[in-house]
């Protein structure tokens, strides 16, 4: 992923050293990434709505998708729908609670933090 910016009045793509955009002159930006997928993903977004791969901008606790199977998934419930988990789940390295990967997915779009303990989070391949 690289980085880039785009420009506010055109959301032409910009090279991060410019200081206008070469299509429209305008001096106003802001921050992106290029993701692999080759879309432009804003600073304040933390995954890209088009491939879904996280797009790491500051430093935050990682976290990682446990692939498990097995009698192991059935001790554990997803502290976000309070069902069990019967397939990939996540643990919050802060607070140790387990989430079913795609509700703490659209938990961290929102609000880019664990929703036990406030702690900020990404998920990390």
């Amino acid at each position: 992923m690289a980085n880039t910016k785009i420009c506010d009045k055109c959301k032409n793509e910009v090279p991060e050293t410019a200081r206008f955009c070469n299509k429209c002159r305008h001096t106003g930006f802001t921050k992106a990434i290029k993701c692999s997928c080759g879309m432009l993903i804003p600073e304040n977004v933390n995954f890209c709505l088009s491939c879904g791969k996280k797009i790491n901008l500051s430093a935050k606790i990682k976290m990682k998708k446990i692939h498990a199977s097995g009698d192991n998934l059935l001790l554990h419930k997803c502290n976000i729908c309070i069902q069990k988990i019967e397939f990939d789940l996540v643990v919050c390295p802060s607070c140790l609670n387990t989430f079913h990967f795609n509700h703490l997915a659209n938990w961290i779009i929102k609000s880019s933090s664990c929703p036990i303990c406030k702690v900020k989070l990404e998920l990390s391949d």
